[in-house]
Formats: C-alpha cells, structure tokens, sequence
C-alpha cells in the first residue's frame, strides 16, 4: 500500500530538492481526486537551479512529475503559459496545497489563479490563418477521399484541430489528451457533446455529413474555409 500523497510528496522534496524555499502539491492530489492511475505534480522553487525544467521520478510507489523553476523565473513562466495557451504551470500552482513556504507561497497561488482568471493572450492572426487553412485542407480531403482508412485518420486529425481553432479565438486555455475534452466542456458543454456525437457517428457509419457540418459552422464567423489567397512561409 502507497504511503500518503502529502508523505511522499514531502519525502520526495527532502530527497530530491532539499534546497527549494517553495513547493506546492497540484493536480489531482490537490484537488481530491486521485485513482489509482494518478501521478503527484510538484512545482518546486528552487534557488539552486538556474534552468527551468520538468523531470519524471518513481518514488515511495508514486509516480511523481516535478516541475522546477528558479524563484526570478516562475513569474515569467506564467507569461510563457498565457502566450502559449497552456495553463499547466498556473493550474498547478493555483490549486495546489502548500508543502513548503518561504513566506511567498500565497502569492504565488494567487498570481496564478489571477493568470488563469485573466487566460492567454489573444491569438496571432497569422497562426488563427495557419489553422484555418489546415482545417479547410483536412475538410476537402475528407469529404473527396476515397480510402475509408484515409479518411479516419482525416477525422482524427479534425478532432485534434478543431477544438484548438475554437477555444483559441475564443480567448480559451487549450489543453492536451483529456484537458482537450475538459477545456470544450467548460467552454461549451452542448457543443462537445455534439461534436464527440457526430465524430463517433462518422467513425461507426461513415457518415461525414454531420461532422463536416458542425465544423463548418465554427469556421463560418472566421470567414469559412480557407484557400484562395493563402500565404505563409516556407
């Protein structure tokens, strides 16, 4: 049987980051809802560490993923997470339980629960176009392909794609893997359910129709589908 998530995580900090003046136990432990799949996410301040860095650890039975920062830099992760539209770090910090405190801990909670509150920083319009025209591409060729397995692959690719497109020019954070599902639910719990639907209807009967459809209809405040005039570079 595990020992405790807060004994482990604190053991592991005497081990592992004895110097650190802050750490914060985030995720899924931070939140109540561990599993037996579940990893501890630590965000370590640490003076002693000049490059910002994530490193995987098994220790006392848990996997653990530390996520370490010199104290003058974490600020500017934050930054990097609003540009990139990735609130990992800020999510983290934001919910976390307090392992260790230098006195800066809440402050640190709070700026990234401010970061999270504020979200990214509006999308680029040369990116919003790269998008655009990648979705438009994938739609031609999913709805002229001939080969059924061509076309899955299509679809998935769709799948990843257009919730990106969406949350991004909606001002939204992105996620990856199941934080891709639970950023669309949080913006727009009828729409993923709808969009989840009408994927798994193509995937079963093959049917395109209602999948084409509902992504079209994201793209048409944008300017629809995307070709003539196109530029970027190569």
């Amino acid at each position: 049987m595990r020992i405790p998530e807060k004994t482990a995580a604190r053991k592991f900090l005497e081990d592992t980051f004895p110097k650190c003046t802050v750490a914060l136990l985030g995720g899924s432990a931070a939140r109540g809802e561990l599993n037996d799949g579940s990893d501890l996410d630590i965000l370590v301040l640490d003076p002693s560490k000049s490059a910002s860095f994530r490193k995987c650890f098994n220790m006392s039975d848990w996997k653990i993923e530390a996520f370490v920062f010199h104290p003058d830099s974490f600020f500017f992760a934050l930054e990097v997470s609003r540009m990139e539209a990735i609130p990992t770090i800020p999510r983290i910090a934001a919910e976390s339980v307090i392992l260790k405190d230098d006195g800066s801990a809440k402050d640190i909670q709070q700026s990234a629960d401010d970061c999270l509150k504020t979200g990214p920083y509006e999308w680029a319009e040369d990116k919003k176009a790269f998008l655009r025209f990648m979705i438009s591409d994938l739609l031609e060729d999913l709805e002229k392909g001939k080969e059924d397995s061509e076309k899955i692959y299509t679809a998935c690719k769709l799948f990843d794609t257009v919730p990106e497109f969406l949350l991004r020019t909606e001002g939204r954070w992105l996620g990856y893997g199941k934080w891709v599902h639970r950023s669309l639910v949080d913006f727009d719990n009828n729409f993923a359910a709808k969009f989840k639907e009408a994927f798994q209807k193509f995937i079963k009967t093959g049917d395109n129709v209602p999948f084409i459809t509902l992504i079209d209809r994201i793209l048409e405040p944008h300017g629809g589908r995307l070709f003539e005039g196109y530029t970027d570079r190569l």
